[in-house]
């Protein structure tokens, strides 16, 4: 089943140590790691989607399926008794941050490399919105047929099953889209 939260993992405010980052220059790759206290062996899911909204950076996170990584788990159950109430992100500067009043540094722009669900975050702001278990199967394997699969009734079904998992992808879509709107 597809375990899933909604966060704010971080903002334009100043953190404990009073450093900013302006997020509205963040820039992240295909693939953002989720990883359990900035652990980079105890990577524990994937950012499915990550939106900049006013001076907050919000993210839809996925944890690994149960039983797929014992951390993964340990950290589902942190989320899901509000242990880990928290995140931070993990960057890497692509200009040279300025020293600020309040003497922390102020980054400009950043690249979002991970980031991470832990129980007491820099940014007060970066702080889990919900959890859920979507109770949606995770993604079936399929083994490529063979060349005799290739019937005119055969590529029938399998475009019709391909217009139903299409529709299936975008009903998802509009259901983290929506789950995002409600934050």
């Amino acid at each position: 089943m597809a375990r899933r939260f909604v966060a704010i993992i971080s903002s334009g405010s100043y953190d404990r140590a009073q450093d900013r980052i302006d997020v509205t220059k963040a820039t992240w790759g295909k693939v953002v790691p989720i990883q359990l206290s900035h652990k980079t062996d105890s990577v524990i899911g994937k950012a499915l989607i990550i939106t900049q909204e006013g001076d907050k950076l919000k993210a839809v996170g996925e944890i690994f399926d149960a039983g797929k990584s014992a951390v993964a788990d340990h950290a589902w159950a942190g989320l899901e008794s509000g242990a880990l109430v928290g995140l931070s992100i993990g960057f890497r500067p692509l200009e040279v941050p300025t020293p600020n009043t309040r003497g922390g540094l102020d980054y400009g722009r950043i690249e979002l490399t991970e980031f991470s669900v832990l129980p007491n975050p820099c940014n007060p702001d970066a702080v889990i919105l919900e959890v859920k278990d979507t109770g949606e199967a995770p993604a079936k394997t399929t083994t490529k047929p063979s060349a005799s699969a290739w019937t005119p009734s055969a590529i029938a079904a399998k475009q019709k099953l391909l217009a139903h998992e299409a529709a299936e992808r975008e009903a998802h879509a509009r259901r983290v889209l929506t789950l995002l709107q409600s934050v």
